[in-house]
Order: structure tokens, then C-alpha cells, then sequence
């Protein structure tokens, strides 16, 4: 029972944006209220982002804008595949603290590299990822990474889909790579970035 439990924990807050709170440290939503579906708008490759409004407590930015409020370079991954290109921007206000910055790059296929100041988890969810499928503990150039396939999932109210993703720390900054691609291609997208 422990285990089914734990499984369902560990997947619904991976493939529900807790690894994105990790990444970005600090950030809290600025509402409990939800947009309406209708302000989603469609990326590509299925995933969803909203038209208006933030990801997380932050803003929508120019890419140069959202570097000059990151106390580190930002990196975008060399291979994207399809010729994707960064279609918006979101950071972190100006007013957060160096240590809770970070920022999301949506591309126009779907994908979305997010970054930001963080360590990794406590090695205990390595060890629990490893007993809990579909997500496993992967390696992005020498880094400890947690990763799982997009795929369908039941959730309360019925089936979620969560697209594929890749988190990992390095130099204390944590990343994620999340898109409905296979895994290899996300890892191969993850160990690009530059």
C-alpha cells in the first residue's frame, strides 16, 4: 500500500511542476485560482501554455530581459528538434532574491527548458524514483537527472496527460527539459544545452 502510495505521490508531483518548483526555487504561484482553459493556448506537440499571465511568479520577458535579471548565463539547448525557436519567456520578477531566480524558454514545438538557482533533492527520492515506474534516475553529462515518458496517467476527476520530462542539478542550479517526446529525445536535447 505504502508503495502505490508513494508511486502516485512521486508521479503527480513530477509530472505536475513540483520539479519545477525545486528548479525554481522560491517561486510560488501568484494565485490559487486557476486561468480559465479557454487563456491556454496550444504550443505544439500537445503541451499547453498559458496565452496570458505566468507560469509561476514571474513574468513574460524578452529573452534579453530575462538574462539581465538572472545572476547566471542562460542556457538553451544546441539541438532542438524541428527547428524549434524560443516562441516566449518568463522569469522571475526583478524584486526575488538572487538565490530564488529563474526562468522558463517555451519553444514553438512545445518544449520548455526551464532553470533556475537550486540544489539537488535529498538523495532519498533518487532511491525512491528507483522503485517508482514510470520515472527513473538518469545521468545528463555526468549529472544526477530524474526522468520519465509523457504518457496518460489517472488522476483525480480522470486520466491526466503528463508530457515526458528530464530535471537535473549542476553548480547549483537546477534544470528540466518537459515536452511529449520520448525520453531519449529529451535526454539528447537535456545533455546539449550550452
Amino acid at each position: 500500500m505504502r508503495q502505490g502510495i508513494l508511486g502516485v505521490t512521486i508521479a503527480a508531483a513530477l509530472a505536475t511542476g513540483v520539479v519545477l518548483a525545486t528548479v525554481l526555487a522560491g517561486c510560488q504561484p501568484q494565485s490559487p485560482v486557476s486561468e480559465p482553459a479557454e487563456s491556454w493556448a496550444p504550443t505544439g506537440a500537445g503541451a499547453r501554455v498559458p496565452s496570458e499571465g505566468p507560469l509561476f511568479d514571474g513574468e513574460w520577458v524578452s529573452f534579453e530581459e530575462a538574462q539581465r535579471r538572472m545572476p547566471f548565463r542562460i542556457q538553451q539547448p544546441a539541438y532542438v528538434p524541428g527547428e524549434a525557436t524560443v516562441s516566449r519567456v518568463q522569469a522571475t520578477r526583478s524584486d526575488r532574491l538572487a538565490e530564488s531566480q529563474g526562468v522558463a524558454l517555451i519553444y514553438s514545438n512545445g518544449l520548455m527548458v526551464t532553470q533556475g538557482v537550486g540544489s539537488p533533492p535529498d538523495a532519498q527520492l533518487f532511491e525512491w524514483v528507483k522503485e517508482t515506474p514510470p520515472h527513473m534516475v538518469l545521468d545528463v553529462n555526468g549529472a544526477p537527472a530524474i526522468g520519465h515518458e509523457p504518457g496518460d496517467t489517472q488522476g483525480i476527476g480522470g486520466t491526466v496527460h503528463n508530457p515526458g520530462s528530464v530535471s537535473w542539478w549542476v553548480d547549483g542550479k537546477g534544470y528540466a527539459v518537459i515536452g511529449d517526446m520520448v525520453l531519449k529525445e529529451l535526454v539528447r536535447i537535456a545533455e546539449s544545452m550550452q
